[in-house]
Parts: C-alpha cells; sequence; structure tokens
C-alpha cells in the first residue's frame, strides 16, 4: 500500500512540475508578444463559458466576450466595475439596444465605454430616455453618436431635462440641437446649474427667444461657472464697452465670449491696437461688431495686426478697422491661397493690395 501511495504521490508531483513549466512557458511567450494574447478570444470563449457559472466574475467576462463582443482585456476591465450572477437584465438590456437599432458594433462600444449600462433597468429607465431620444429625432446611428458621446444620458432622468427647456421656451429641434452638440448636459443638475444661468442672461435683459436660439448653438456656456466665468466675463465687458445696451450687443455678437478668459485674451489685444495708434472709438467699434476678431491668441492677434500696417492701411481710419475684421475671420492659408489666385492672373502685390482695400 505503501508502495502504492508513493507512486500515486511521483505521479501527482510530476504532473504539478508539468503544469508549472507549462504556465512559466505560457508566461513568457504572453510577456513577450506586444497588441496581442497567445489565445484567440474566440478559443477563450469555450473555455470561460465553461467555467464554473457561480462565479460572478468567470459568469461576467465570458458574457462580455460571447454577447457583448468585447476584447479579452475591455472584458477583465469592464468586470471590475460590474458582476451579475444572471443574465436575465444584461440580455433584456442588449435586447432593447438591438431593438431600437444599435448594431453589435454600437453595442461594443457602448458597454466598452460604460458597461455598468448592463444593469440599469431596461423597463423604467432605458426604454422610456431611448423613446424620449427618439421623439427628439435620433435612431439607429444618429442615436448611436448621441449615446457615443454621453452613455451615461440613458441612466439619466432625461425626462425632467427636456422639460426643463421646454418650459424656456426652446423648441423641439434646439433641444435636439442641444442633446446632440452636448449630450452631457442630461448628466446635470438642470434646476440647481442651468436655471441659475438662464435667469441671469434675463437679467441682463435677453429675451427667452433670444437665449434658446443662442444656447442651442453654443450649449457650451452652461457648463461653465456662473461665478467665476460667466459674469466675471459679463464685468470685464461692460467696463470696455460702458453700458448695458452695449454689453448686450458684443455677448449677443458671439455668445462664445463669455467662454474665454478675457483678461488674458481681450485686454492685450486691445492694448496692442491701442499703442499703434488705433483710436479708442474704433476700438470700441470693433468690439461690439464682430467681438470674435479680439479673441485670438495675443501673437497671432499681433501678427495680423502688422500684417494690415504693412498692407498700407492708417491705424486711425475704419478701414484699419474693416482690414483687422477680415483678416481675423479669414484663415491665414486662405489669404494665402486668394493672394495666389490673384497672382496667377498677372496681378501685382500693389494691384492685390488695392483689390483688398476694395473689398
Amino acid at each position: 500500500f505503501c508502495v502504492y501511495i508513493h507512486y500515486i504521490y511521483i505521479f501527482i508531483s510530476s504532473m504539478f512540475h508539468l503544469l508549472c513549466n507549462r504556465l512559466e512557458y505560457i508566461r513568457h511567450i504572453a510577456s513577450t508578444t506586444s497588441h496581442v494574447y497567445l489565445f484567440s478570444t474566440s478559443s477563450l470563449k469555450p473555455i470561460l463559458s465553461s467555467s464554473n457559472s457561480t462565479d460572478p466574475q468567470s459568469l461576467t467576462v465570458s458574457y462580455l466576450l460571447n454577447s457583448c463582443g468585447l476584447s479579452l482585456e475591455s472584458a477583465v476591465s469592464a468586470s471590475k466595475k460590474l458582476q451579475f450572477e444572471t443574465t436575465d437584465q444584461p440580455d433584456s438590456v442588449l435586447s432593447l439596444l438591438k431593438i431600437h437599432g444599435l448594431t453589435q458594433t454600437h453595442l461594443k462600444n457602448l458597454i466598452t465605454n460604460r458597461p455598468p449600462i448592463l444593469l440599469a433597468d431596461p423597463h423604467k429607465t432605458l426604454k422610456p430616455n431611448i423613446d424620449l431620444l427618439k421623439s427628439l429625432g435620433f435612431s439607429g446611428t444618429s442615436l448611436f453618436k448621441v449615446l457615443g458621446k454621453e452613455p451615461r444620458i440613458l441612466e439619466t432622468d432625461a425626462y425632467t431635462v427636456v422639460e426643463f427647456f421646454r418650459a424656456y421656451g426652446f423648441s423641439e429641434k434646439q433641444i435636439s440641437m442641444i442633446t446632440m452638440k452636448l449630450p452631457a448636459l442630461y448628466t446635470y443638475n438642470v434646476y440647481k446649474i442651468f436655471k441659475p444661468k438662464l435667469e441671469y442672461f434675463k437679467s441682463l435683459g435677453f429675451q427667452g427667444a433670444e437665449i434658446a436660439h443662442k444656447l442651442s448653438f453654443e450649449p457650451y456656456i452652461l457648463q461653465r461657472s456662473l461665478e467665476n466665468q460667466i459674469i466675471h466675463s459679463v464685468q470685464i465687458i461692460r467696463l470696455i464697452v460702458g453700458t448695458n445696451e452695449n454689453v448686450l450687443k458684443v455677448i449677443k455678437a458671439g455668445y462664445r465670449i463669455l467662454e474665454y478668459n478675457l483678461e488674458k485674451v481681450l485686454e492685450p489685444n486691445i492694448a496692442i491696437l491701442m499703442n499703434h495708434g488705433v483710436p479708442e472709438s474704433k476700438v470700441l467699434k470693433l468690439f461690439t461688431c464682430k467681438p470674435r476678431s479680439l479673441l485670438l491668441r495675443t501673437d497671432r492677434f499681433n501678427q495680423v495686426v502688422s500684417e494690415v500696417l504693412k498692407l498700407g492701411f492708417n491705424p486711425t481710419t475704419m478701414m484699419f478697422v474693416l482690414a483687422i475684421i477680415s483678416k481675423t475671420v479669414m484663415r491665414k492659408s486662405l489669404w494665402e491661397q486668394k493672394v495666389g489666385v490673384f497672382s496667377s492672373f498677372g496681378l501685382s502685390d500693389d494691384e492685390i493690395i488695392s483689390a483688398f482695400k476694395l473689398q
């Protein structure tokens, strides 16, 4: 009997030694292989599928590989953010998303970016939000574009966000534009974050329709701090233009001015103009009509001013201001392209400059 036990021990020891060597070999190959795995995802699927189904992590990884199409690396990473003991709810989520036009590729990307979506309630949360997005015109590819930007939108109280904007006079088209441009807005507390900003715009004298129109094109302002960015920017603008009426003109001409660090960009550019002899009245005219022209990087704006001076414009005239506007709204490459076209027709540099002045 002892001899029998001895042989069993030798056999088990040999097998264990062989297994250890094999695992060490696999580790060595894996460590020297870049961007690929020793085993393909497809060859691992049966192994993972046959693993102990009572182990939540094994079940989760297997499901993410087999049903969602994730890579092994993505599946392992995602399994750290969610685990489930049965596939009933994830199956319901995938089924619902497929019904609404999402392809396997869409699902793979969506779940890679937001694994916990598989645990969302398909009936109380996902379906109402998808139906709401579809009512705004999103389906299939356009629906995935929105979800690709912000997958958490399906887990939010989207109805409250949409109703908030409707109450402030936003049309369905404008809400749709906001949703496509910045779906992350659905993750905010609209009454705590957005309402004070919209009320502040009203206090400046903007009408509801104006606010809706501007924000549908520039919703990013709603992410800015009211006190530290928006109000501070308005105060700087008021110091320059003097009156509330002019403040409105500047903001209406370009809402994006409220997103800039005006002390860093605007003030140095105004100083450049003043130092070149541009009258204050002309600077004010430029700022109220085309504030965007003064929001270039200071080094680029200084270059534009130098180019306009070389063209022979007098800094004390309105023509100088108009030339600044033309040069700032036109990309340098486009200006060079136009010069090249004029030159190809035989125009001299002086004739090209004259043509520019006559624009």
